[in-house]
């Protein structure tokens, strides 16, 4: 289980160096050894952003009882929600998760 102050502390860190990087005007020379490096950093602060995200995450799961008790309102912000999570790769940690990818599968084979 990741600890959230310590993602959070993590992220800030990985952030501020990432800013600093990008404000850091690099010799040509020097540059594949730091593009290297960036692209190390970045691939380290995804991993941490996820990380706080499942961490943060309610793994309950709703039911279709409780999807059709929402407003029209309330359900389009959730259909909103999981395509913008599931564009990140991060939808699975969402409350209607298996609701909304059982309604959006509907009509691909297998389904």
């Amino acid at each position: 289980m990741v600890n959230r102050a310590s993602a959070r502390v993590n992220l800030a860190i990985c952030e501020a160096a990432l800013a600093a990087m990008k404000a850091v005007t690099i010799a040509p020379e020097t540059s594949s050894v730091v593009e290297k490096h960036n692209d190390a950093s970045l691939d380290a602060y995804c991993e941490l952003q996820i990380a706080e995200h499942y961490a943060e995450a309610d793994f309950g799961f709703g039911t279709e009882e409780e999807w059709n008790a929402l407003s029209i309102e309330e359900r389009s912000s959730e259909w909103e929600r999981f395509h913008e999570l599931c564009a990140q790769g991060i939808g699975d940690g969402m409350y209607f998760y298996h609701v909304l990818m059982d309604k959006f599968l509907v009509g691909y084979v297998g389904h």
